[in-house]
């Protein structure tokens, strides 16, 4: 239910904002509001994965290390080079399993990820 307060409430803003200034709501794959919404699902997969939980609780994700791991690639990801993207994904001793939710999140699988996919998230 937060997930969808959050959706309609940035949708609002968007709308105010767009009727202001007389804009058409860009809802495109690059327009900033689609970019923030998938961050923000990325996020939400976080919390579900890694704390068991379907709500956010940054106090507790910011503590376990997988959470933290995984908030902070889902915003980091988007913005990297996809061979960087790629490399960091397929990092079999530092893609810990808050990498890999956040890398799957993303689409962007590296042969570690792939693998561990298969066994267990």
């Amino acid at each position: 239910m937060a997930n969808i307060k959050v959706y309609i409430f940035l949708i609002f803003l968007c709308l105010q904002d767009s009727v202001v200034q007389g804009k058409v709501i860009d809802f495109s794959k690059n327009s900033k509001l689609q970019k923030y919404l998938e961050v923000h699902r990325c996020r939400q997969e976080c919390y579900a994965k890694t704390l068991n939980a379907e709500v956010e609780n940054w106090d507790i994700c910011r503590d376990v290390p997988d959470c933290y791991m995984c908030y902070d690639y889902c915003e980091m990801l988007p913005k990297l080079a996809i061979d960087l993207a790629h490399s960091m994904c397929s990092d079999e001793v530092y893609c810990s399993k808050g990498c890999r939710i956040a890398c799957r999140n993303h689409q962007i699988m590296g042969v570690h990820t792939l693998v561990y996919e298969t066994q267990q998230l």
